[in-house]
């Protein structure tokens, strides 16, 4: 069974709203999943169509929406420390061969940023985006966990931390030694960083 996909995004393009991705569901995987967290309070939402943090990435990764895809909503009451925690539990997914993709954006203040290109960030923006790059690499847990904190201009990069929330959580999958790389770099819009986190 496929699902509709959810527009959740507001004064872009006309054929972004027109885009449709006919992926099918994993309800075996849901199964094995909700086996797996019985420590977690889990609510199944069958009938939720796939919102953007979805079907966004997957049609430039997979085309022709034929791997079967389980969304799985982050709570927002979870610290870093328990997204991460959260993510560990996920761990034997990982290494059953299931690709686990937190999508986001390290940046995310869509009220700066300017729809013509333009190469050069701004350099909030690009520290913010320095700055986290440097604590994944060195596994600097604590650091990130209080990034609000720590990290150069985190309101500004980061009114709000949903487009972060999964980072935490795929560090927790990832195996302690897994290679850690940026397949992808660069910022868009002056200041929304394009850059990919893979583990492993």
């Amino acid at each position: 069974q496929t699902r509709p996909l959810m527009y959740d995004f507001h004064g872009f393009p006309e054929a972004l709203y027109q885009v449709r991705y006919p992926a099918p569901g994993a309800q075996d995987l849901a199964n094995q999943l909700e086996e797996g967290l019985r420590g977690y309070t889990i609510r199944r939402e069958p009938e939720r169509p796939l919102d953007h943090g979805v079907w966004v990435p997957l049609l430039h990764m997979y085309p022709n929406a034929d791997v079967p895809i389980l969304q799985m909503s982050l709570p927002r009451d979870l610290t870093p420390l328990c997204l991460f925690e959260l993510g560990r539990s996920l761990a034997f997914l990982s290494a059953e061969g299931v690709l686990i993709i937190g999508s986001g954006s390290l940046t995310h203040n869509l009220r700066h940023i300017d729809m013509v290109d333009n190469p050069t960030p701004d350099a909030w923006a690009a520290e913010f985006d320095e700055w986290l790059a440097d604590k994944i690499i060195q596994r600097d847990l604590p650091s990130l966990f209080d990034y609000r904190k720590l990290a150069p201009h985190a309101a500004f990069a980061r009114p709000t931390d949903e487009h972060l929330r999964p980072l935490f959580l795929a560090m927790g999958v990832a195996n302690a030694d897994a290679e850690i790389s940026f397949p992808l770099t660069g910022f868009e819009h002056r200041n929304i960083s394009r850059r990919c986190v893979q583990f492993g």
